[in-house]
């Protein structure tokens, strides 16, 4: 799948089952034009890499394969990652433009009132951030709709 945010770039990542399953299997499959990055976390076998002059094939099968458990609420064990992103930095180029417009705000915004507000009550930039911050938690929803990219239709390749 290509993300239209990630600009035509692809990621995806897979997790084993918490129940057992009799086989388990990721098959990744890119032309020679193509640099994936990938990683597997511990309780998954290591890829098998295959190459032919015009695509590369990554393979893991696993039989009786069952999710470890995690040992903290920070690990990811049995979690496959594959993404034509190099790495977060690469990301967060990405991203950044999308924050610089969304920076500016319109004449008209009722946000130049708020900010306003908050130049009034504190000169103090600790307060000033303490209340911005109140004024977020506070006031802005967000509801990630994750089916199909946010409703959009993307390439699946």
């Amino acid at each position: 799948m290509r993300d239209p945010i990630m600009r035509g770039r692809s990621s995806r990542v897979v997790s084993m089952p918490a129940e057992p399953t009799d086989i388990f299997a990721i098959r990744e499959l890119w032309t020679s034009a193509e640099a994936p990055h990938w990683r597997v976390r511990p309780g998954l076998d290591q890829p098998k890499i295959t190459k032919t002059a015009n695509v590369s094939e990554l393979s893991i099968a696993m039989t009786g394969a069952v999710r470890p458990q995690a040992p903290d609420q920070y690990s990811r064990p049995g979690m496959f990652e594959i993404s034509e992103a190099a790495n977060w930095s690469d990301v967060s180029a990405l991203m950044a433009t999308y924050y610089d417009k969304a920076s500016v705000l319109k004449p008209d915004s009722p946000l130049h009132a708020e900010v306003a507000r908050i130049k009034d009550v504190s000169s103090d930039l600790r307060g000033q951030a303490a209340m911005a911050q109140s004024l977020v938690d506070d006031q802005v929803r967000y509801l990630f709709l994750g089916m199909n990219n946010g409703g959009q239709h993307g390439d699946r390749t």
